[in-house]
């Protein structure tokens, strides 16, 4: 009897020990569950959108005479070529190449009907993109050419590509070429223009290929 009562008083005491080391362990136990975990913020509210560009706008003084994305009714030294990779506007550009043995080449469109710049010689401009690869390769020669007379120097607008020369890089050059700057040929009708012609001249025949050609040919009003 005593000794059950030993072993009893024994299992109360362990209990009591139990009882007193459980809260504790709650305690931890509820204190790791709450503890909040760090991570990088989400908060975007600082980022800034970059801004949106817009486009450029079309002049309503423009005029297309040709894209040149199609050598329809093109004439060069050779047969014309459409070349879609680079173009400067539109999906291809007009190119050729002076071979070596050869020291010139044009480009040349007939408008079959005349075309209404709605210009006139003291406010119209005549621009387009030039492609050429070697300007070293260049002699001061030729011209850029705009008619209403149907053909070359009947009625016309002409720029000398001599003076030029210095202000020309190789790859695209974006020319912008003013009516009232060039030499008229004639009494040239800005509005009923119907002939384009670039002719151009290398300094020898004895070269690597030069390659040039013609992009985005419009007519518009002098910007301001």
């Amino acid at each position: 009897m005593n000794g059950l009562m030993s072993q009893l008083k024994k299992t109360e005491m362990k209990l009591n020990r139990i009882m007193m080391v459980l809260p504790i362990a709650i305690m931890v136990l509820t204190f790791g569950s709450c503890k909040k975990d760090e991570y990088n913020s989400r908060d975007t509210s600082y980022v800034v959108p970059p801004p949106d560009v817009p486009s450029k706008p079309v002049d309503p003084t423009q005029i297309v005479f040709d894209n040149a994305d199609s050598k329809d009714g093109w004439q060069t030294v050779g047969d014309p070529v459409i070349e879609f990779s680079g173009a400067k506007q539109g999906t291809g550009y007009l190119k050729n190449t002076i071979a070596n043995g050869s020291d010139f080449m044009q480009f040349i469109k007939h408008l079959q009907k005349p075309l209404d710049t709605k210009l006139t010689t003291e406010n119209g401009q005549f621009s387009f993109w030039w492609y050429i690869s070697d300007v070293s390769a260049l002699k001061a020669d030729g011209q850029i050419e705009i008619t209403s007379g149907g053909d070359a120097d009947k009625d016309e607008y002409g720029w000398d590509i001599a003076p030029m020369l210095p202000n020309l890089k190789n790859g695209w050059n974006e020319m912008n070429l003013n009516f009232k700057d060039a030499v008229q040929s004639g009494a040239p009708n800005p509005t009923a223009v119907n002939f384009f012609r670039i002719f151009l001249f290398t300094s020898s025949k004895d070269h690597s290929g030069v390659v040039t050609g013609v992009d985005g040919l419009v007519f518009r009003a002098v910007p301001q």
